[in-house]
Formats: structure tokens, sequence, C-alpha cells
């Protein structure tokens, strides 16, 4: 058997009829029960928009790395852009301080409605495109984090492990860039992609540090998993809060087969799963088949 982790990716929607506070309610019910099931990493994502029950998942690593014992947590990810890279390095310097070797710092580029657009609008140098921004702030935030920066602060306490998250190459090439970490969401890529081929490059083109001697990366997917094949496919919200597209749909066997195949056409060996059930108790089942056909 290939897949030696799983981990979860957590939005806290809301669905109809559910307050933000029961949202962030069963969030934190289901960090703990999901390590009991043997999911080794939480992530948490940013999101700005009424269907999820908040933006900032920092603000949540505390509270569930205190109600856990050994998964690592973090936001999936941190939606770059939109803050200043010196404030980023600050937080998650902190964070690590407080919780040695539980935090994750997932950096994504994203993006807002134009509507909240102006209401966050990041500052941008004069002359400067966002893609050229977006990664002008993350070599600062890497800089920052590494200590390779001329601008030094506390607690000075070795880096967070870094995540570059991205559904295309983009996001790829700056992890291999950087030495980072690197993870593939297939739920959002609009367009077929060579899973092989990403990661194959990823690998081939990845600068070591010693804080991260070899490439590492995982693959995150969405959908449900259910006894049977008709079970999962009928737990699929028709017009969810989240807009992805679902990627592992069926029972045990069924998604075993799929993250297997998955594993032998890249060599990823970690998977991260966005359950999209609408009903809590249903998610809880489905985190739970999914650990024990894998795990």
């Amino acid at each position: 058997m290939g897949i030696v982790k799983l981990g979860v990716l957590d939005f806290s929607p809301v669905h109809p009829g559910m307050r933000a506070e029961d949202a962030i309610g069963a969030t934190l019910q289901l960090a703990p029960t999901v390590e009991s099931f043997g999911y080794s990493r939480y992530w948490l994502g940013e999101h700005h928009s009424s269907s999820v029950a908040h933006s900032c998942p920092e603000l949540l690593i505390p509270a569930i790395v205190g109600l856990t014992d050994r998964m690592r947590v973090g936001p999936a990810g941190i939606l770059l852009g939109l803050y200043s890279p010196f404030k980023v390095a600050k937080t998650f310097k902190l964070l690590h301080a407080l919780y040695p070797d539980r935090v994750d710092l997932g950096i994504a580029r994203g993006g807002v409605t134009d509507d909240i657009q102006p209401l966050v609008q990041p500052l941008v140098r004069h002359g400067i495109d966002q893609d050229a921004e977006f990664k002008m702030k993350v070599a600062e935030l890497v800089s920052y984090l590494r200590g390779t920066s001329r601008i030094t602060f506390n607690p000075d306490v070795r880096p967070p492990d870094i995540w570059m998250l991205g559904s295309q190459t983009t996001s790829m090439q700056m992890a291999a860039c950087h030495g980072t970490a690197f993870s593939l969401a297939k739920f959002l890529g609009k367009e077929p992609i060579d899973e092989a081929s990403v990661f194959s490059t990823y690998r081939d083109k990845f600068l070591p540090t010693h804080h991260l001697p070899e490439p590492t990366c995982n693959i995150a997917v969405a959908g449900v998993c259910a006894k049977t094949d008709d079970e999962a496919h009928a737990l699929i919200p028709v017009n969810g809060p989240l807009k992805v597209t679902p990627t592992l749909i069926g029972s045990p066997q069924t998604c075993k087969r799929e993250l297997e195949l998955l594993y032998c056409r890249t060599g990823v060996s970690e998977f991260i799963f966005l359950d999209l059930c609408r009903d809590f108790a249903a998610k809880v089942e489905s985190y739970r088949l999914l650990a024990e056909a894998l795990l």
C-alpha cells in the first residue's frame, strides 16, 4: 500500500439553515474526531464569502491544536496577495514558537469577489501586476521566515513548514524555486492537468535547503466516501456552499482504488480530503470510512 498519510481540509461551510457559529462548532468537533481515525494533518481554508463561517483560519489554529494531540494544523492557505508578508511571517513564527512541530503554513494565490476587493485591497507596488506582486510577496515571506532577510524579529525560532498550494503549475514552480512543500488542489482545476508531469517537474527543479532537504508534496481531493457508490453520489450537494469540483466519490473500495491509481501515477503518498457532506454525521462517517480503507 503506497498511501501513508491522510489529512483533512475544512472550510467551515455554512449550509442553508445553519448559523456561522454552528459551522465553527462543527469544525472544532470534527478535528479531534478525525485525529482519532488516524488523520495526521488538519488544514483550514481561507474563503471570503457568506458561504463559509470565517475568513481567519490562523485564529482557529490554537483552538484546534489545543483540542488535538498530534495533528499538524494550518491554513490552506493564507491568501498572501491580501496581506503583508512581514505580518504573516510574524504571526506564524509566534504560532510555531507556541506549538513546535504542530503548525503548517499554506500559501495560496486565491482572490475575492469584486464587492469585497475594495475592502481588502492590498498595497501593490507601482507598475507591478498582481502576478509579479504575488511572487515578490512569496519570496519576501520565505526570507522573513527562514532568516535570510536583513530584517529580523522575535521569536527567533525555526519557521513552520511552508506549503505552496495551487491547482496548476505556477505555485509548483514557486515551491520548487524556494524549496518549500507543494500541495496540488485537484478539485480546483478548470482544465485537465497531467499530475504526473507536475510532480515530476517539481521534484526535478526542487532546490533543497536545510529547512526542507527533500521535495515534499501531497494532493488535495474533494468528495464523499460512503458505504456504497450510490450513497456517496446521493450525498454530494447539488448547490453546495463551496464551488469546487468533486474528485473522489464512492464506497471505501472505490475511493481506495482511485487514490491508489493517483499514487501510482504521481508517487504522491499523502492525500488531503475535503468532505462535501452537508450532514455532520455523514461527514464524520465519510472520514471514518476513508481512513479505515487506507490507513
